[in-house]
């Protein structure tokens, strides 16, 4: 059994920023409120780590193995089954976490209309990679003038047929995983990427800004320079599905290359969603968040890793870290943002965290 920790009596041991995605780790929707804004990686030596954000709101953030979650808080129902579906996994992505909370949720813990939304997904990504193949499919015949498109274009990259039709089949699932549907720019992903876009405009330019809170610089600063890189990555994804056959031929030579490009934009966008339905529940009756929503969502905010900056991709430069050193004296170490002088509760905040799983599943 793990022995209890206490997060307020022990320093964060890390606050640089990540060099690569997967140091950096998948986001994890937590309830509990302590563990909001949490991730999961593989460590150095192959076991999984928890990496839970400084509960004050300052810098760094607290790592610790996956498996003694429980030391530093007593989870909530829907957390201790979510430790359980993810403790598994091979690798932490985007996509893997996605499906482990929409098995948790489908049991029903975060309410009827969750559980339904989360029943109702995996049959929809069913649905989605059937599209997604026959939109390739189309495009793939329209860019290269034939009927009989992937036999011609086996020829002309010299590759048997059987294999460019799997490496077609695959590039459709990857892209309807992670919310992209070729031949339209009504999709999930765009949405997605909206979402965060407009939530960066209703914030303050950091440029320009006077008399705006560090909080509010913050948030603002990293939410337009992920959203300037999410906006440039999915362009990058229509352009090379505007050429399907140097896609597919790139496809061919390189597999794992051409796969981590296309889902580029799933890393950069993970935990931007849980942010983006922190800031709705937050604005839903004043439009901008009080302090301590502000510090909440400052402190759990993604930041872009440095490998991000060598993807080439335009208009992206590494923001500012404008996290103070020291948080907010109202931030409690164990129960998470509460503003001790309303009437916030934990179990407020638990229900909060609920209601934005809800909305994680349904719009995924």
């Amino acid at each position: 059994m793990s022995q209890a920790i206490n997060l307020a009596q022990v320093a964060p041991i890390s606050d640089q920023t990540p060099p690569t995605y997967a140091e950096r780790g998948a986001s994890v929707p937590f309830t509990t409120p302590v563990l909001g804004g949490a991730y999961v990686r593989n460590g150095p030596n192959g076991a999984a780590e928890l990496m839970v954000c400084n509960p004050s709101g300052g810098r760094g953030v607290y790592i610790l193995p996956l498996r003694n979650m429980q030391a530093i808080c007593q989870p909530t129902l829907h957390d201790t089954k979510l430790h359980a579906e993810i403790t598994p996994l091979a690798a932490f992505t985007p996509g893997a976490i996605r499906k482990a909370v929409r098995t948790v949720v489908a049991t029903g813990i975060t309410g009827r209309a969750a559980m339904r939304s989360a029943e109702l997904a995996e049959p929809a990504l069913m649905t989605a990679q059937f599209n997604a193949r026959i939109a390739l499919r189309q495009a793939l015949a329209e860019q290269t003038g034939s009927d009989n498109a992937i036999d011609a274009l086996a020829a002309r990259l010299n590759c048997p047929g059987k294999i460019l039709m799997a490496s077609l089949l695959a590039c459709a699932d990857m892209l309807a995983e992670i919310g992209i549907m070729p031949q339209t720019r009504n999709h999930s992903m765009a949405r997605r990427v909206a979402r965060l876009g407009a939530m960066a405009r209703a914030l303050p330019d950091p440029a320009t800004a006077a008399g705006a809170t560090r909080d509010m610089l913050t948030l603002a600063t990293l939410s337009q320079s992920s959203h300037t890189l999410a906006a440039a990555l999915l362009a990058d994804v229509e352009q090379r599905l505007a050429d399907l056959p140097a896609l597919m031929l790139a496809f061919q030579r390189e597999p794992l290359v051409v796969s981590q490009a296309l889902c580029r934009i799933d890393w950069v966008m993970d935990g931007w969603d849980r942010i983006c339905a922190l800031w709705q529940e937050a604005t839903s009756r004043q439009p901008i968040p009080n302090r301590l929503a502000l510090l909440e969502m400052a402190s759990q905010a993604p930041k872009l890793p440095t490998e991000a900056l060598s993807w080439g991709m335009p208009g992206v430069t590494p923001p500012p870290d404008l996290r103070g050193a020291e948080g907010a004296a109202s931030a409690d170490a164990a129960g998470g943002f509460i503003d001790w002088n309303s009437q916030v509760t934990l179990a407020d905040l638990v229900a909060r965290n609920e209601r934005v799983v809800a909305t994680l599943v349904k719009a995924a």
